[in-house]
This record gives structure tokens, C-alpha cells and sequence, in this order.
């Protein structure tokens, strides 16, 4: 017999729907161990305690949050559980949280993240920290994405990362038995479609903002409006190239090489190299400020978690 696990969740409508195929006791309010363990009650994703300074000014104003896919409780829970869900994968070995680990800032430890079949991505898993508030609102470190309801389901679709048709994959949770009042809390029906599926995705990503790092404590002492950053975790660069932040700043400083993709802000007015040409009192202050961003708190909630009990 399967080993069972009593919840009660009741805010997604989720008790007493499933029984175990070899459980005679006829006891209902018990989801298998394949299933998600999700809170009795909804947690908090559409309206965290923000402090003032992301509430006005250019942190505000960098929301990438469209009218038509505002972040829900329900909605961010179904992106939740579908993060984690290997389901979604050709071979049911990974998932999204594989290559965008909650303890690592959303990001990968690896310089390059393995797909479903062991074949390595092509850049460095980005941190999803803070997504919300990337201003031009495209994704993917080329910017391919236009929007984050799009960038979501390309991985999907990779055929190194997870192997899926948009069609197989909404065939594939359609034979899931949680995910109807999943659905169902989230958009009024259980109807899955590709369309929900991205909403929730991003929803759930959205609601990843980090504002509980020792910089934020030292920004709310000060009523000025600021910039925000989401969590740094190596390796760094599209390529992974750099391990220490130490090395990012050389880079900057001093090995800054002319391309023809090269950032505006890396030039100078006249078309030459910008380089930050620091003195090492220097460079350690910049470290010393990069480490005051990391989000212990942000990793850390069991919101932003597998929600899937570990066999």
C-alpha cells in the first residue's frame, strides 16, 4: 500500500478528492505521495509587505505585471505546484525548479544545467528573483522572450531542456487528477490549456521578489525612493564563466573587450571602451556592497518550494 499523507487543503478545494487504489479503509481526505502537499489555506503571493521604496519611484515603475495576468494566491500556487512538476518533462526526471533552485537564488549552482535526457543548456540558468521588476519586460539573456507569459513556456518546448509539445504537455496534465481544482481556483474551470498554464507559471515567478536583504534593511531606514536587486549567486555571466563576484569586477574593470553586441552602457560618448578602472579599496567595497543583496528569507519560504514530498 502506498503511504499516505493527510492535508487539508482546503482553500483549493483539494480534500477529500483522492483515495489510494490499495487503500480499503475507505478514508477520504488523503492524497497519495505522488501528490503536492499544499497549505490548508492560501498562502500570501498577491500582496506582500513591500516596503515604500518598491510602492513609488523606479521600482514601481519597472512592474512588468500586464492588466490581464495580475498575480493571484490561487494562481501562483497552481504556477507553484506546475514549477515543480515533473510531468511537464518528456521523461518525468526534471523540472523547472531543477535548473532554477530555490536555495541558489532561482538560479543553478552548475555553470550549465542539465536538460531531461543529460544534455547541457546552452547559457546559464538566469535568477528569476525579482522578474517582475525587469522594466523592458523580455527574458531569456538574448531578450528573445517578449514578455514573461511567453519566456515560461519556451523551456518547455526546448528540446535539450524539457522535450514537450505545448499539446503533449496539456495532455499530459489533463491525466493528472489534482490539477482540476487547481484549475479550477485559479480560472473559475478546470479547463487546462497552454494559455493557463503560462499565466500561472509567471504569476508564480512574479511573486519571487526579493526585499529582505541586508540592503533593504539599510534602504528602509531612508525614505528614498531606489532600485532593487535580486539575489547573486554563482556562477556568474551568460556562460557561467566566473565564479567569485571578485572576478565579474575585473572583468568590468579592467577586461572589457570591443564587440559589436556590446552594451551602450560599456561605451563611451565617442564609440570607445568604458571600463571601470577601480583601485582595489575600491573593488572591495563593491564585493562588500554585492554581498549585502542575497535574500536568505526569499530562499528560504516554503511558498517558493517543492511542493512534492521527497521519496
Amino acid at each position: 500500500m502506498k503511504k499516505l499523507i493527510l492535508i487539508g487543503a482546503i482553500g483549493l478545494g483539494l480534500v477529500a478528492c483522492n483515495k489510494d487504489k490499495d487503500d480499503n479503509s475507505g478514508s477520504l481526505n488523503t492524497l497519495t505521495i505522488d501528490e503536492p502537499i499544499l497549505p490548508s489555506s492560501l498562502a500570501n503571493y498577491s500582496q506582500p509587505n513591500l516596503p515604500a521604496y518598491y510602492q513609488n519611484g523606479p521600482v514601481a515603475g519597472a512592474d512588468n505585471t500586464p492588466v490581464s495576468n495580475p498575480v493571484s494566491d490561487a494562481g501562483a500556487t497552481l504556477g507553484r505546484v506546475l514549477f515543480y512538476e515533473k510531468q511537464m518533462i518528456a521523461n518525468g526526471t526534471i523540472s523547472c525548479g531543477s535548473c532554477h533552485q530555490a536555495i541558489n537564488g532561482f538560479s543553478d549552482p552548475a555553470t550549465l544545467s542539465l536538460g531531461f535526457e543529460n544534455g547541457l543548456t546552452g547559457r546559464h540558468s538566469m535568477s528569476l528573483a525579482n522578474s517582475r521588476y525587469y522594466n523592458n519586460g523580455a527574458f531569456f539573456w538574448d531578450e528573445r522572450a517578449s514578455t514573461l507569459e511567453a519566456q515560461v513556456l519556451m523551456p518547455i518546448q526546448d528540446e535539450v531542456e524539457m522535450g514537450l509539445t505545448l499539446n503533449e504537455m496539456v495532455e499530459r496534465l489533463e491525466g493528472v487528477d489534482y490539477y482540476p481544482a487547481l484549475f479550477s481556483a485559479a480560472f473559475g474551470t478546470d479547463e487546462i490549456n497552454s494559455d493557463r498554464v503560462s499565466r500561472a507559471l509567471a504569476q508564480f515567478v512574479r511573486s519571487m521578489v526579493s526585499f529582505n536583504s541586508k540592503y533593504d534593511e539599510g534602504r528602509a531606514q531612508v525614505n528614498i525612493p531606489t532600485d532593487n536587486f535580486p539575489n547573486f549567486t554563482a556562477p556568474y555571466m551568460h556562460d557561467g564563466r566566473f565564479s567569485t563576484l571578485e572576478e565579474v569586477i575585473e572583468h568590468y574593470n579592467s577586461g572589457v573587450q570591443d564587440n559589436p553586441n556590446l552594451s551602450p552602457p560599456l561605451r563611451l560618448p565617442g564609440g570607445g571602451i568604458r571600463r571601470l578602472n577601480l583601485n582595489a579599496n575600491d573593488k572591495a567595497a563593491l564585493v562588500a556592497f554585492l554581498q549585502t543583496l542575497s535574500d536568505d528569507v526569499l530562499i528560504n519560504d516554503e511558498k517558493f518550494g517543492d511542493p512534492f514530498p521527497k521519496s
